[in-house]
């Protein structure tokens, strides 16, 4: 899966984008780029932030708009973000039993999580319109018990609950983690 970051995103957590990874892995990188490309089912696009002085990201799915909010990221571990979007999107849908099929063929379909700049405008101005909703925490907040912060439920409860706008000239609204479903089930 291809993931476009923001500038800000690169800088702040030192992400290797596929055509600054050097030796072997740098072929692997660019034939999954190639390969993925102008997918939107294999596409990604993430932004930081910063929730109670710490590293966040948010990794929005270019073709529905599923959102997974990743927390405490530190500088350079961002070879371990595939591991926890995929990880977070399988806890959005365990018990939604009849997409695991579809699911499963996704992630076969690209095991491995390849990053880009992000250049997109509509994927930018999906992802600046999220981070403004959930601006210095104000969402976040009402996830936190006894000071932690309950990330499986958040992701969860945004995807199902959130309404969002799709479609190119004729928008209609429909909750990310259905318009995901829809996605996988037309695709797989």
């Amino acid at each position: 899966m291809i993931v476009y970051a923001s500038e800000k995103a690169i800088s702040g957590l030192n992400i290797k984008t596929y055509d600054k990874i050097e030796g072997a892995q740098s072929l692997l990188a660019k034939y999954h780029y190639d390969k993925e490309n102008g997918n939107p089912v294999l596409e990604w696009g993430c932004e930081m932030f910063y929730f109670l002085g710490k590293r966040g990201l948010q990794v929005v799915h270019a073709a529905s708009g599923l959102t997974v909010f990743l927390f405490n990221l530190n500088y350079d571990e961002w070879p371990l973000i595939g591991q926890q979007v995929k990880s977070a999107v399988g806890h959005i849908f365990e018990e939604t039993v009849d997409i695991h099929p579809q699911l499963k063929k996704f992630f076969v379909d690209a095991p491995e999580f390849v990053f880009a700049p992000l250049e997109d405008k509509a994927l930018t101005a999906q992802l600046n319109r999220i981070t403004l909703e959930t601006a210095e925490g104000l969402d976040f907040n009402n996830y936190m018990d006894n000071g932690v912060l309950r990330t499986r439920k958040l992701n969860s409860v945004y995807n199902w609950n959130k309404l969002f706008s799709f479609g190119k000239g004729h928008k209609k609204d429909i909750k990310a983690a259905q318009a995901f479903i829809n996605v996988l089930k037309e695709h797989y």
